[in-house]
């Protein structure tokens, strides 16, 4: 009935390492705060935080409990549009308190309600997440959410940023995690394993009420009433909480004793530990305990076993707890903070009474008796003020005795609440006949019964669309403050969100769009290129690791994955032994380069990992929207880089060119044009899917940026990827549209290559000649760095340090040749292995013989073209090809999978058997609706 205990526990060390992480985190931001802003912004910091706390645990009304006790089917979405009013009128709070406060302060006072505003939500898809059974997802999401808090934080401050900005930057990521993770696992149906009081419907996998149900919901008030009644007991109890360990301190503040109060403050560390541990098992006994309800068996008897067995359980950590803190708060903190038996003694009576407030509290709200919970809180708030103003009043109030005060506290309230566990028990048995007394004289009146979400109404509508966009006008509106860049970004933010919510542009999408949003940044003296959408990398990845519903489309590229990981796990292990080989024979090593290229090594690894199982699960649904985001976002792209060109020649200065060469939205020409021409193929191979003609405006603004950029190897690449579309429109009758285009263009590409027109134009603007090229000096020294050591190449990312040595002055930069460069610090050995992926999919793609086949391999071919005058290893784009690649070329999917879909076309897997122009894309509107949530 209902878990075992040994489940519970599991999913209470769950709960308990989310908290631990997410309490970790708030740590460590708090130190960076520390190193970087000073004492200052630590004051600053620690101010919003005291503001904004009380003001969103109201707010908050409990929302996890309640989600997870409340009797009354209420579909998520209602949850999520009530706590919206509710942070929305928290925030309107915050923001008349910014006003009356200092401008530094008021900044920071509202990136910190952004914060909070996403804390809160996380707690509601926390609850949901364990509602739904799927506690190591909650570990997941906090972890992935506090790591990329830290991590954007961290990186702020290292560029100079100030405090808000620091804050504002982690905002923005804890909003990702939370749009892209959190709430898509969170609102992913499922069914839970508590069947109790409707929990089916509140997660909307009821498909209609039975007329007893019906009758029941025309009774109760409405969802927001429901929420409205239960949680505003809730939060304010949980409010209360807080209060019954700082009346204490306020009267010891009053005494004068303040340094009786700091050290009040310290012990009660121990009680605020077994509080979180109480926490977690009280959450996860939440199933349980509604499963006795249902029962009838939880009474007071249960209740008391379970403080009983939850006591047990803490008292041997309490216990070594205080033994803890006696022995290190006097050597770390000094020897006032002696913990002396007189000490011990209240704290570890508080240890072994918070158990049973858990217990009794908990039973209480489950059987929805929030009103009564608030009861409870505020008597034992009574008694233990009560107590502590004699005390007062009397002259003996100390340490000592506001220990025994706050025991005395956690007593009455313990007390309390068994009272209040029984009286309910005996008021729901009493109850049961009047309710079904009252259902069956609605039934008999025929009254009509109204669903409880029917009239959710225009501005109900309105907030279920656009409730994500507060958190981001919040942010926006505290960056105009931090300046016009940060005002900028934040308006970027907005437009994101406006795309993911609008548009309903899934996670996938969106890694599509803003992989060309590329940069550079200075970490450690090393150049490290990044890009936005390594954030979302990380955000399906723990996806892919959480998602039970990802393990099918896992399942198909298994293969694939463990071939990759080999691959790279031998790679890595062959360079740094040759490394370190070549170190113990006296050769200079440069450890810090081997690090940094094994981590990039990793980081695109990640990314074909990723896409290969996304793009193999979105291809066998026959959705690819995101190859026509991909075609659309190379054409914005091009046009911006085209336009920079255009303007700075005007003499405009736009940030998108570097001098008078197009870079668009990476920071480096040949990046820029080795992109586009990567999209030629795809642009072509998105409008072939969808049924469409080969030919539209995306081509124009992609080949007008490659000419902008200014770069030789990209009018050879342009060249090449042409003249091998032209010979594949002559043997593919799909491309036959190409075929008139495609020799034009060729003849003219060739034209100006071979007649000299081109090198001409490029001395013309860059005064130098093909035959002046560094590169080619760059080339010999590289040849010359692998026949130094042809086998096992001289070790990842040695060939700078190696060039100097050998060569002096001709060495010492990169090699701009991707085979050179894997050659010369992989040798033979390592070229083989590095180049194995590549090589597997050219000849799965040569195998597949087909029109999709034969675009995607012309545009990796354009890319390995590129690949001679540049170092690709690292270039994301190129890594999401070969996992298309792979994608489209993997095992036949299961028959679920890889069959057409009712209204839509099958798989890439299953274009061969269609005809040229029968593979055409559903509505929106009409495709199965995995397409549309798998993956957003």
């Amino acid at each position: 009935m209902g878990e075992k205990p040994r489940g519970m526990y599991r999913v209470a060390g769950l709960l308990l390492s989310a908290s631990g992480v997410r309490y970790a985190g708030q740590l460590v931001l708090l130190v960076l705060i520390a190193r970087f802003g000073g004492a200052g912004d630590v004051g600053v910091f620690t101010v919003a935080l005291a503001v904004c706390a009380p003001v969103y645990i109201i707010a908050g009304f409990g929302i996890r409990t309640v989600f997870l006790t409340l009797h009354r089917p209420v579909a998520p979405g209602a949850y999520e549009r009530f706590l919206l009013v509710s942070l929305a009128c928290a925030g309107a709070v915050v923001c008349i308190v910014a006003a009356l406060l200092p401008g530094e302060i008021a900044v920071v006072l509202l990136v910190v309600a952004v914060i909070r505003t996403g804390e809160t939500y996380l707690e509601l898809y926390s609850g949901m997440l364990q509602r739904a059974g799927r506690p190591r997802a909650i570990v997941l999401v906090v972890s992935a959410g506090t790591g990329l808090q830290i991590a954007a934080a961290c990186a702020v401050f290292l560029l100079g940023g100030a405090l808000p900005q620091a804050l504002l930057a982690s905002a923005a990521m804890y909003s990702l995690n939370l749009l892209l993770f959190a709430r898509p696992a969170a609102l992913r149906p499922a069914v839970p394993r508590d069947h109790s009081f409707g929990t089916e419907a509140a997660l909307g996998t009821v498909s209609a009420p039975d007329a007893s149900s019906a009758a029941e919901a025309g009774a109760a008030p409405a969802p927001w009433r429901a929420l409205f009644a239960a949680g505003l007991p809730t939060g304010v109890a949980i409010g209360m909480i807080t209060l019954l360990s700082t009346v204490p301190q306020y009267l010891l503040g009053l005494t004068g004793d303040v340094a009786a109060a700091g050290r009040f403050a310290v012990l009660l560390y121990v009680v605020v530990a077994v509080e979180m541990v109480l926490h977690a098992l009280a959450q996860s006994w939440i199933p349980h305990a509604r499963t006795l309800l249902r029962s009838g068996a939880l009474g007071p008897a249960a209740v008391a076993r379970t403080a009983a067995r939850w006591t047990a359980l803490v008292t041997g950590p309490g216990l070594a707890g205080l033994v803890l803190a006696a022995l290190l708060l006097p050597v770390v903190l000094g020897p006032e903070f002696t913990v002396t038996l007189s000490l011990a003694v209240p704290l570890l009576c508080c240890v072994l009474l918070v158990p049973t407030v858990f217990a009794a509290d908990t039973a209480v709200v489950v059987r929805n008796r929030y009103s009564l919970s608030l009861l409870v809180s505020v008597s034992a708030l009574t008694v233990g003020t009560a107590l502590g103003l004699a005390l007062t009043l009397l002259g003996v109030f100390g340490l000592r005795t506001a220990l025994w005060t706050f025991a005395a506290t956690m007593a009455a309230r313990a007390a309390g609440g068994l009272l209040a566990a029984a009286w309910a028990a005996r008021a729901t048995s009493g109850g049961r006949v009047r309710s079904a007394r009252r259902v069956r004289s609605a039934r008999h009146a025929g009254r009509a019964v109204r669903p409880a979400d029917a009239h959710a109404g225009a501005a109900g509508a309105l907030l279920r669309r656009y409730w994500l966009l507060l958190p981001i006008a919040a942010a926006a509106t505290a960056a105009v403050a931090g300046g016009p860049l940060w005002s900028l970004g934040a308006a970027g933010a907005v437009v994101l969100l406006c795309l993911l919510c609008l548009l309903r542009v899934g996670a996938v999408e969106l890694l599509v769009i803003t992989v060309p949003l590329a940069f550079y940044i200075t970490a450690g003296g090393m150049l490290v290129n990044l890009a936005v959408s390594d954030v979302l990398l990380l955000l399906l990845l723990v996806r892919i690791l959480a998602d039970p519903a990802c393990a099918e489309a896992f399942a198909q590229v298994t293969g694939t994955v463990k071939a990759a990981l080999c691959v790279v796990a031998l790679l890595l292990t062959a360079t740094a032994a040759t490394a370190m080989a070549r170190g113990a024979l006296g050769a200079r090593v440069d450890w810090t380069a081997f690090a940094a290229d094994a981590f990039k090594l990793l980081v695109v690894i990640a990314y074909f990992i990723v896409c290969v199982v996304v793009f193999r699960d979105l291809c066998a649904r026959g959705d690819f929207r995101f190859l026509r985001l991909w075609a659309l976002t190379a054409a914005v792209v091009g046009a911006l880089g085209t336009a920079g060109a255009v303007l700075f020649a005007a003499g405009v200065e736009t940030g998108l060119t570097m001098d008078f060469r197009a870079t668009g939205t990476f920071e480096d020409p040949n990046a820029f044009a080795t992109y586009l021409i990567m999209s030629v193929p795809l642009a072509l191979l998105a409008r072939h899917l969808s049924g469409r003609s080969l030919l539209s405006w995306h081509l124009v603004p992609i080949l007008a940026g490659v000419i902008a950029s200014f770069s030789r190897g990209a009018l050879v690449g342009i060249a090449a990827v042409l003249l091998m579309l032209c010979a594949a429109a002559f043997r593919d009758p799909a491309l036959r549209s190409l075929r008139f285009l495609a020799l034009l263009a060729t003849g003219a590409a060739v034209a100006l290559v071979m007649g000299g027109a081109a090198g001409s134009l490029l001395e013309t603007n860059r005064g130098v000649g093909f035959g002046e090229d560094v590169r080619f000096r760059l080339w010999e020294a590289a040849t010359d760095v692998w026949l130094h050591s042809p086998v096992f190449g001289v070790g990842l990312g040695q060939f700078i340090t190696s060039s100097k040595d050998l060569l002096g002055s001709a060495g010492g930069v990169l090699a701009h040749n991707t085979f050179l460069s894997v050659l010369a610090e992989g040798g033979v050995l390592g070229a083989a292995l590095y180049f194995a992926l590549p090589g597997a999919a050219a000849v799965s793609l040569l195998r597949r013989a087909d029109t999709a086949g034969r675009l995607l391999l012309i545009s990796g071919a354009g890319a390995a073209v590129m690949a001679v005058s540049l170092n690709l290893q690292n270039f994301r784009p190129l890594w999401m090809l070969l996992a298309l690649a792979f994608a489209c070329t993997a095992s036949t999917a299961p028959a679920s999978a890889a069959a057409p879909l009712p209204h839509g076309p099958p798989g890439l897997v299953a274009s061969r058997a269609l005809p040229p122009r029968s593979r055409v894309s559903p509505p929106r509107d009409q495709r199965d609706p995995r397409t549309d949530m798998s993956w957003n």
